[in-house]
């Protein structure tokens, strides 16, 4: 590659690559429910947030990734740096060029030659850290490089560089608490996410992910004496809360905020109910509408208010919701049995 003979708009394009990578480092994957809608719910309720990022509203611009990768440290600034930028750019490029054709050819995605290109790509990375040490950005792009090739741990291991040379980096922190979650390190995971919120209070991304971590390790929290019940399950609903109305046009971080109150103790059902029926006004797929009204009946029937629930679940006729119907008229029905002096 030749990294020397740069013009004016071949820098700029390199910036403009660059921006764009920069913004995919918020990008996450959504998981899957973990309720006995699991196995129909995945997937109805649009892309993932990785396939959605770079539309994303609170995703940087181009102007704004610099200041995001670097903090206030101009030292850190990646603009500066325009034959860093360029040759770091080329390395990008063949990165997304490689994962594009292995995403087209899946089958082979396996296969020796593909690993022999990223072990290329990553050799370049190495190079260009070993040029530049100081080098944050470099880090970050490195760092998800690796996510996407599957080696997490030295991607947490570019992550902490990158945080090690500026700790003022909300992405740097969030993707560390990825990697912590993900090994079940929910503890050292907290503070990383906190931090990243502290950091950039308006991104929501950070307030779901650190919902998610509520959610997932909620009785190991609970049980470490770090919260107690009420003040853990306070703390996940608002996490999700805040990320559903800082983004209202991701109906994926409603979704999660409306199924949250079934994790929790003591939920203010009257809430939940609200949270379906908003759901409920903004969904034409008669799949999807299905759904949340399968949600609306499960609180209802929580309510109290079995004959409401009965009416929805009469008009669930789709074969493959039928399980999940059945399961809840069983539920109604016990209830109503209760409910007889």
């Amino acid at each position: 590659m030749n990294h020397t003979a740069r013009r004016p708009s071949d820098l700029c394009s390199a910036r403009r690559l660059l921006a764009g990578a920069f913004a995919l480092l918020l990008a996450t994957v959504l998981p899957a429910r973990a309720d006995f809608f699991e196995d129909i719910y995945d997937g109805l309720f649009g892309p993932s947030e990785e396939e959605a990022a770079p539309a994303h509203p609170d995703m940087p611009t181009a102007e704004g990734a610099a200041t995001t990768a670097s903090g206030s440290d101009a030292e850190h600034e990646p603009y500066s740096q325009t034959l860093s930028d360029a040759r770091l750019a080329d390395i990008l490029e063949s990165q997304e060029a490689l994962f594009a054709e292995m995403e087209q050819d899946s089958a082979r995605r396996g296969e020796l030659e593909y690993a022999r290109r990223l072990r290329a790509i990553g050799t370049e990375y190495d190079s260009f850290l070993l040029d530049n040490p100081d080098y944050v950005y470099g880090y970050l792009l490195y760092g998800k490089f690796l996510r996407r090739a599957g080696d997490n741990k030295r991607a947490n291991d570019a992550f902490m560089r990158a945080n090690m040379l500026d700790p003022n980096i909300a992405v740097a922190k969030q993707q560390i608490g990825n990697y912590l979650t993900e090994e079940g390190e929910y503890g050292l995971a907290l503070p990383y996410y906190l931090a990243a919120i502290d950091l950039e209070p308006e991104v929501p991304v950070y307030r779901y992910e650190l919902g998610e971590l509520l959610s997932r390790y909620r009785s190991n929290f609970i049980a470490s004496g770090k919260f107690d019940t009420a003040t853990l399950d306070r703390n996940l609903l608002e996490a999700f809360h805040d990320a559903s109305q800082m983004d209202p046009a991701n109906r994926d971080y409603h979704i999660r905020y409306a199924e949250a109150f079934f994790e929790v103790d003591n939920p203010d059902w009257q809430d939940a109910l609200n949270q379906w029926t908003i759901l409920s006004k903004g969904i034409t797929d008669p799949l999807q509408l299905d759904l949340v009204h399968l949600q609306q009946a499960r609180v209802l029937i929580q309510m109290g208010r079995t004959d409401e629930a009965r009416k929805i679940l009469a008009t669930i006729e789709r074969p493959s919701l039928q399980e999940a119907r059945q399961k809840l008229e069983a539920e109604v029905a016990s209830a109503t049995a209760r409910a007889k002096p």
